[in-house]
């Protein structure tokens, strides 16, 4: 009786579990799969499966950061051009000016004189082919 019953078994292969494939992706850079016929999002990395509205947030987080970074990189880009070291001097000369009981000594004869003693400037261009 036993054997009849043994012979009755049917046999069903329709589904099967994948233990190996994990829940949640925990990457921290995933690298999303796109199936189009099944309309699923894989992880690339780890072959998690992702609800494809997450991936898409997380996409959309991602190129947040990047355009984030185009700005910053264009911001520098605009300082770098506006750059101008002849200010940094000239706030050192005005910073020099400030104190109350300093003056400029002259580089040529050494000799202490007042700022208001200042009344024009040269070119520096002239002032090379001189030298």
């Amino acid at each position: 009786m036993t054997n009849e019953n043994d012979n009755k078994i049917i046999s069903i292969d329709t589904i099967r579990i994948n233990y190996a494939r994990n829940k949640i992706c925990k990457c921290d850079k995933p690298l999303y799969e796109i199936d189009y016929k099944n309309r699923l999002v894989y992880c690339r990395t780890c072959n998690a499966i992702i609800e494809p509205f997450e991936a898409l947030y997380k996409v959309a987080l991602y190129m947040q950061d990047i355009n984030c970074e185009i700005k910053r990189a264009i911001e520098y880009k605009k300082e770098l051009e506006n750059y101008k070291p002849y200010l940094k001097q000239a706030k050192r000369y005005e910073k020099m000016m400030r104190e109350k009981h300093m003056l400029p000594i002259c580089p040529e004869c050494k000799q202490l004189f007042n700022w208001d003693d200042v009344t024009s400037m040269g070119n520096k261009r002239f002032y090379k082919k001189e030298v």
